[in-house]
């Protein structure tokens, strides 16, 4: 089952839930990962390094700052999205207490297939001659964190896709903000 979720809280909040919670890394040791599209345009490979996590969420992509200007002067950006992949009960307690790596293998490709599948439904809105255009991208970044336990300390096999506010129509423009509403409606 994957279960979407919009991200609040500060980016530094953010990179720290995923990367430094008790129940989550256990002192850090579970797998984290970059994907997408856009992790290889901008030479991402990898365990997902926490500082660039944050400056991403951010909205920070080298010299461009995504997000909207307020009347303020200060820029708004929405950080991302949190799309949970969770094996069943069952599953887990096979793999994790068990050790069946088949289902530990399973729950990878599942996790694989679902970014596939999300980053072939990535859009970016823009304005032409006064309309608002959606126009499939088919390119995000993710960082994905694996982790093996519930917050009750249960065996649970699941993994975060963390998808960054960011897409664009080919390796080399400037990064848009992603519209989301697609990848949610997929998720039913």
């Amino acid at each position: 089952m994957i279960q979407p979720q919009r991200l609040h809280g500060t980016p530094a909040n953010i990179v720290r839930y995923y990367t430094v919670g008790d129940y989550y890394t256990k002192g850090g040791n579970e797998p984290s990962e970059w994907g997408g599209k856009l992790a290889a345009d901008l030479g991402l490979s990898g365990a997902v390094d926490p500082k660039l996590l944050r400056d991403l969420l951010a909205g920070k992509v080298g010299d461009q700052q995504l997000g909207r200007h307020r009347a303020d002067g200060e820029i708004q950006h929405h950080p991302g999205w949190d799309f949970a992949v969770n094996a069943p009960k069952s599953v887990s307690i096979m793999g994790l207490v068990a050790g069946d790596e088949r289902v530990l293998a399973a729950h990878e490709r599942a996790v694989t297939a679902a970014i596939c599948y999300l980053e072939e439904q990535a859009q970016l809105r823009r304005r032409d001659e006064g309309r608002i255009v959606h126009e499939t991208t088919g390119r995000f970044l993710v960082a994905r964190f694996t982790e093996h336990g519930s917050r009750e300390l249960d065996p649970h096999l699941h993994t975060h896709l963390v998808v960054l506010n960011m897409t664009n129509r080919e390796n080399g423009d400037p990064m848009a903000s992603l519209e989301s509403r697609v990848m949610y409606g997929e998720q039913r």
